[in-house]
């Protein structure tokens, strides 16, 4: 086993304008930035016309905390303004060829219960280098601390505040390439999944409270929001469905008292997630002692197919501020 905390760790004030806050990220990720940007071109090769109609977007789209991000980045990068607002929609639009095998998140209940999380993704290795600790401070005092990817600070995948601790399993869209354009393009006034989990990192929220705003939450796109509080049996998974469909689908499983644990992985439809989740819940079954996080890690989240070609690391999530994400690798 490798243990690491990726990248640096940054502080971010909210209370700065945007080109203050994150100045201290360039130009030492511009390189990796465009990088990035140029894999995600060449694999979904968006057509001009996509493009075209995302810079209409900066006309009318309502969320101008991400378009000014959008913005300072794209300066800062030398990369145009569409490209970047295009990788902010990661979770939307996916890959058609995506070689992920797709995220595992164990919800494990105790006095303070916490997540163990593989993160899967193509072409993990850019991804590892722009993974940071983000830690955003606001009056002086820390709000919440994400797992973020430099290039999507405004949509993250992973995060915690004192009250609670959310990760994200993304979930492959079952329509195709051009309704997912459509569902960006038409509809800016509902949010993306990962524009939601910001939002809520900073909100002053406790959990009970998460979960009631969670049963009325419609987003962009659909994925497993997997949520722990700083309380035992505070622990659940919700299934979020997108606007696409005709009638919104909301899923939501607590832990019961005397469970040990909840599971998700990214979607019964597929083979590959059915057979992480019953190697998973095999290997959970085995465990005598749920107290110990690196026990999760190394007897479950290490096992094959839950770690795979495709896993970028492997996580523990908490409640507790004082501490950044510890991040393994294997």
């Amino acid at each position: 086993m490798v243990q690491f905390n990726p990248g640096c760790i940054y502080y971010f004030d909210l209370d700065l304008p945007m080109k203050q806050r994150y100045s201290q990220l360039f130009p030492k990720y511009a390189p990796l930035v465009r990088k990035y940007c140029q894999i995600w071109l060449e694999t979904n090769k968006p057509s001009q016309e996509h493009l075209n109609d995302l810079k209409k977007l900066f006309e009318t789209h309502p969320d101008k905390e991400l378009l000014e991000f959008v913005k300072y980045f794209a300066k800062e990068c030398g990369i145009d303004e569409s490209i970047i607002l295009y990788i902010q929609f990661m979770y939307d639009f996916g890959f058609d060829d995506s070689l992920s095998m797709g995220c595992t998140s164990i919800l494990i209940n105790q006095e303070k219960p916490y997540i163990v999380r593989n993160l899967d993704w193509d072409f993990n290795d850019v991804i590892r280098a722009l993974t940071i600790n983000a830690i955003y401070i606001k009056n002086k005092q820390v709000v919440s601390i994400h797992l973020a990817i430099v290039s999507q600070l405004m949509t993250p995948h992973t995060i915690k505040n004192q009250s609670y601790a959310i990760s994200l399993n993304f979930l492959w869209p079952q329509y195709k390439v051009e309704q997912q354009w459509q569902s960006v393009l038409q509809n800016v006034h509902i949010p993306s999944i990962g524009r939601l989990i910001y939002r809520l990192s900073v909100t002053n929220h406790i959990y009970d409270d998460l979960v009631n705003v969670l049963k009325d939450v419609i987003v962009q796109h659909h994925g497993l929001l997997n949520i722990v509080g700083n309380k035992k049996n505070q622990c659940a998974i919700f299934y979020i469905n997108d606007w696409f469909n005709t009638q919104k689908y909301q899923f939501q499983h607590e832990i019961k008292s005397n469970e040990n644990y909840l599971l998700s992985t990214n979607g019964d439809y597929f083979q590959f997630s059915i057979d992480r989740y019953n190697a998973a819940t095999e290997n959970l079954k085995k465990q005598q002692d749920f107290s110990n996080p690196m026990k999760i890690v190394e007897n479950v989240a290490f096992q094959y197919p839950n770690y795979n070609e495709t896993t970028i690391l492997t996580t523990i999530l908490n409640c507790e501020l004082s501490l950044p994400f510890d991040v393994y690798i294997k």
